[in-house]
């Protein structure tokens, strides 16, 4: 796959309405009233959460290469379509945040359990919904929408998969990097 249709698939994710409007939301909700450098938004963060997770996965890849693909197959996988499937997740990880960022996470309405809904479990229904979904299954391969909600916690993620959810929010961790490196 050529550099200029990765770029051109995620340009079409980065114009989406749901991702559009993460310019809007403060990363530090409303930080910046105190610390007028605490600006950036849940775009940016989502922006750099994908480009440090990619460059993990692409130093994994360099090292065990053909452990990775081995295991991907088992599942029925390719390396491509894994680094596809990391990249739209990380990209798209936060689409159900509320304005004030986690500060409105309590006005969500309680989910199934009677427990508080996450953003999380949003961010898995917008990408669910069509729009985002028909350019994700257009664009990406068929099946990447259910894969994109195991890696987000909605459901049993395949053993496979498990490094994929560490680089975004887990040992390795691409998010807390951003936030790090924004702090």
């Amino acid at each position: 796959m050529t550099e200029r249709v990765i770029i051109c698939r995620k340009l079409k994710l980065v114009e989406s309405r749901a991702f559009r409007r993460l310019r809007y939301i403060k990363q530090l909700a409303l930080t910046y009233l105190v610390y007028p450098g605490a600006m950036h938004t849940r775009f940016e963060h989502s922006l750099g959460v994908m480009e440090l997770a990619t460059r993990d996965f692409e130093a994994i890849q360099k090292k065990s290469g053909e452990l990775l693909s081995s295991n991907l197959k088992k599942i029925g996988m390719t390396v491509d379509q894994a680094k596809s499937l990391l990249r739209a997740t990380a990209l798209l990880h936060d689409v159900g945040h509320l304005p004030f960022s986690h500060g409105g996470d309590a006005v969500l309405p309680k989910n199934s359990s009677g427990e508080p809904a996450k953003h999380e479990q949003v961010s898995i229904a917008f990408i669910r919904e069509h729009e985002l979904s028909d350019l994700l299954e257009q664009n990406l391969y068929h099946g990447v929408v259910e894969h994109i909600a195991l890696l987000l916690g909605g459901g049993q993620l395949p053993p496979e998969l498990l490094i994929l959810k560490r680089l975004i929010d887990g040992q390795f961790d691409a998010e807390l990097k951003v936030g790090w490196n924004s702090v």
